[in-house]
């Protein structure tokens, strides 16, 4: 077997295990009586407020990728990335957003626009731990010492956006960072490299700004969509714990598992709701909704995003495995 299927094997025996642990959490019995008492109405404008979410992250590869690149092109390469990262292994999606963003007007290089893919998770990291450290240290639903140490990851990670802007405007001091690590760890240098070059797109204050304010309201519009979704089952909604609810997502994607997070998915929005003080029933079902709710936004951007580019999904899924 190749590394890739064993890789994939290794994904599916998460999932059917977060599964399986997921099931012995809830009475199966009481699952249809939570179903029955839902107000789907909410639904739809949760719906609406994920699609805001993919817009503000649109905009904000717009600003990433300082290039003439229309919004309706940022737009549909973001959902088709989105929707293959759902129904594929191995993040496709990534890999999709760089052979798309070759084929824009002007075609924007392959490496810069990797570079900039790795910029952007670092950021969004920096948001999740942020989000985690709100709904563990002020949401009071974990023990005090867990809450502590949610006080010290935040200015962490607000230190190391801090670290990342001043190597951007240090770009000297960058080079000699990767000197360190290129004979020794040559991979990690060459990575290192790609980062400090998109880096450089950021020095100017007020692009950087934009890119930060985007990815702000990206991350606000999905805790706000996920707080509405949340009515569908409970009365009490805290956003505190919605934050909570995001940011373990955030952290369950980044685990092997079968495409789509099957499983992973409904165990963390599981583990963390219980943990709230929320049925674990409902939990459960819940997470079986917002997820659902999450493939169904990729599905309708990323088809649109298909049909504006004029790409059929089995031949680009093809050529993204060549």
């Amino acid at each position: 077997m190749t590394r890739r299927s064993w890789a994939l094997l290794l994904g599916v025996l998460v999932s059917l295990g977060a599964v399986g642990l997921a099931l012995t959490q809830v009475d199966v019995s009481q699952l249809g009586d939570s179903l029955s008492r839902a107000r789907y109405i909410y639904i739809l404008p949760s719906f609406a407020v994920f699609l805001l979410g993919l817009l503000a992250r649109a905009y904000r590869w717009q600003y990433l990728l300082d290039q003439p690149i229309t919004l309706r092109s940022s737009f549909s390469i973001n959902s088709i990335a989105y929707l293959l990262n759902s129904l594929l292994p191995l993040r496709a999606g990534e890999v999709a957003r760089v052979l798309l963003s070759a084929r824009t007007e002007p075609p924007i290089p392959v490496v810069q626009s990797t570079s900039l893919i790795v910029v952007e998770r670092l950021l969004d990291l920096l948001f999740v731990v942020i989000l985690l450290a709100l709904g563990l240290g002020m949401g009071g639903v974990l023990p005090t010492e867990v809450r502590a140490a949610a006080f010290v990851s935040a200015p962490v990670a607000l230190l190391a956006l801090l670290l990342l802007t001043l190597l951007a405007y240090r770009p000297a001091w960058a080079e000699v960072v990767t000197r360190l690590f290129e004979s020794r760890i040559p991979f990690l240098a060459r990575e290192l490299h790609h980062i400090m070059s998109a880096l450089a797109l950021l020095r100017r204050p007020a692009q950087f700004a934009r890119v930060l304010l985007w990815t702000a309201i990206g991350w606000l519009c999905t805790i706000a969509a996920t707080v509405v979704l949340m009515l569908v089952f409970f009365e009490r909604v805290d956003w505190l714990t919605t934050c909570l609810v995001t940011g373990a997502l955030a952290f369950a994607a980044a685990l092997p598992a079968a495409p789509g997070n099957i499983g992973t998915y409904e165990l963390a929005v599981l583990v963390v709701l219980r943990a709230a003080g929320y049925d674990e029933n409902v939990a459960f079902v819940f997470g079986v909704l917002l997820h659902a709710v999450d493939v169904g936004v990729y599905l309708l951007a990323g088809i649109s995003g298909l049909l504006h580019l004029g790409l059929n999904l089995s031949q680009f899924s093809r050529e993204l495995a060549r």
